[in-house]
């Protein structure tokens, strides 16, 4: 099987991590252009974010100094190569500010006749078939929703398909679509020389911090972090609270909606509203799962800062409940809002599924995807009798994965790789899920199916659904899985309903369909709106 790169790490080094980079972005003097550091930001204890932290955590035991130092000079020899490629890109980055910034400069407003808005709300744009869909992959029909009520909107749309911005504009077809526009690549070469300038001194600021640190873990975690700062991603970041400026000193929103998934870019949104108009209600809508861990989710930078969201909506009573007990969130009110994924015809009033049949659902991935494969492969060639359906997430073609297989020349005849644009289909067909890290194991439990989470030794368990007592099962092995999976097939329909709808439950509550009263209610707390 292909082994996953993940650093050991417990739940107390993870906590010590977390905590020493907050100390730094909670501080009074803290610039913007660290906390638009997403490597200060600890997501949660997911192994491929973990990953970035493997040479920080390696300097979490005081008992290994001799070893820290000599892996040092191995980890400069590598830094030096990463900074020397990062470089690079920034060149190319200012290169293309020069040579394609005046194809986009018209692009950053929309037309001239569009006066002030009342709210403006910034979500991702993954895809270019997206641009094809009235309702937004995050938010959904908010837009709608918010137009009814004599509410005027408009979406902004960070670019994360690959695709250039004069490429994007071809490919919406709709006859009447949503008032939004696509936040351009670049902005002019004076502004992204500001940018690295700025990100520079901020990485000076860091060394300077590493050095005066009595604590070796403190100033090693400064001296490694110098080295995340000057870095595409932040300058990414920096730009975004630059255009958002531009656009609220344009737009004057009285609502500010973006995402509240812990990430910096977040963070930079409602802090460049805040510097146009100090008033305007910033809202994060919550729409990533929690884990165990989860972290920056669940605490503000300092009570009152500029860098919080005023409220936060919800997708469901769970998520809601578990942000209102966190205590470093200064009680920054929640609002369950729900999320329009979730579908009102799932199969919640009818019976699980009993089919000899697995769907394999890995996030995003590369290395998880390979694991998950490898591991559902394996599973294959034992349980012949059994279909396994691999079904990779849209940024990852399988095709892409196959070559990079390990041992696997010709899949076995119970694989299939899933074709189905909509997952309601393979759901259908399927009656135990495969999965790690994802999400949409609370919408496969909902329409019937049981889940296998497939954990690690020496790994902290992510598993999207911790809380979740019954139903889910928690293998280590292909052999135990084969075994667990047995036993299922065997056990009476009374017991196996009873679990199920105890499960279905949990989730019931955890995704929740779009409450309308939310969307009042917002707006009633809002005391900027006219």
């Amino acid at each position: 099987m292909n082994p996953l790169m993940n650093p050991v790490i417990t739940e107390e080094q993870f906590l010590k991590l977390a905590h020493t980079c907050d100390s730094l972005l909670q501080g009074k003097d803290t610039p913007v252009e660290l906390i638009a550091v997403p490597w200060f930001h600890i997501i949660n204890e997911v192994p491929f974010l973990l990953s970035e932290y493997s040479d920080t955590i390696t300097a979490l035991s005081d008992d290994r100094d001799l070893r820290y130092e000599l892996e040092s000079v191995y980890s400069d020899i590598k830094r030096a190569h990463k900074r020397t490629y990062e470089y690079a890109r920034l060149v190319k980055d200012l290169i293309r500010s020069i040579t394609e910034y005046r194809e986009y400069k018209h692009k950053i407003g929309l037309d001239e006749k569009v006066g002030r808005v009342d709210v403006l709300i910034v979500s991702l744009l993954l895809s270019g078939d997206h641009l094809r869909k009235q309702e937004d992959f995050y938010v959904g029909n908010l837009q709608s929703a918010l137009h009814d009520r004599g509410i005027s909107s408009i979406r902004v749309l960070r670019n994360y398909t690959g695709y250039k911005l004069k490429e994007l504009n071809h490919k919406s077809d709709l006859d009447d679509p949503p008032a939004s526009l696509i936040l351009p690549d670049q902005t002019s070469f004076r502004e992204e020389i500001s940018y690295v300038k700025r990100c520079l001194k901020a990485r000076a600021l860091l060394r300077r911090l590493a050095e005066s640190k009595s604590f070796k873990f403190e100033s090693r975690l400064y001296k490694k972090a110098a080295d995340h700062v000057v870095k595409r991603q932040t300058i990414k970041n920096m730009r975004l609270h630059s255009q958002i400026e531009k656009l609220c000193r344009r737009f004057k929103p009285s609502i500010l909606i973006t995402l509240y998934e812990g990430h910096a870019w977040e963070r930079c949104v409602w802090h460049a509203g805040r510097m146009i108009y100090p008033d305007v209600f910033c809202v994060g809508y919550q729409h990533v799962i929690f884990r165990k861990l989860s972290h920056s989710v669940k605490r503000s930078l300092t009570p009152n800062s500029q860098y919080d969201p005023d409220l936060i909506l919800t997708v469901g009573d769970i998520t809601k409940n578990i942000l209102d007990n966190s205590k470093e969130l200064y009680g920054i009110p929640t609002l369950t809002y729900g999320t329009h994924r979730r579908n009102n015809h799932n199969n919640i009033s009818g019976t699980p599924q009993r089919m000899p049949v697995f769907l394999v659902l890995p996030e995003g991935v590369e290395s998880e995807s390979l694991y998950l494969f490898e591991f559902a492969i394996q599973c294959a060639r034992i349980l012949s009798d059994v279909k396994f359906i691999l079904r990779t997430h849209p940024v990852l073609p399988f095709e892409r994965l196959r070559p990079k297989l390990k041992n696997v020349r010709l899949l076995p005849d119970n694989i299939e790789v899933s074709l189905n644009g909509a997952i309601e289909e393979d759901f259908s067909r399927a009656s135990s899920l495969i999965y790690r890290g994802s999400s949409t194991v609370l919408y496969a439990i909902l329409e019937g199916l049981k889940p296998y989470y497939i954990a690690r030794e020496n790994e902290l368990n992510f598993d999207p659904i911790y809380q979740l007592g019954v139903w889910r099962e928690n293998v280590y092995s292909v052999d135990e899985l084969v075994c667990k999976f047995k036993s299922d097939q065997t056990e009476n329909d009374i017991s196996r309903i009873r679990k199920w709808r105890e499960a279905v439950d949990y989730c019931d509550k955890y995704v929740m369909p779009i409450k309308s009263d939310a969307i009042d209610k917002m707006l009633a707390l809002s005391k900027s709106l006219p």
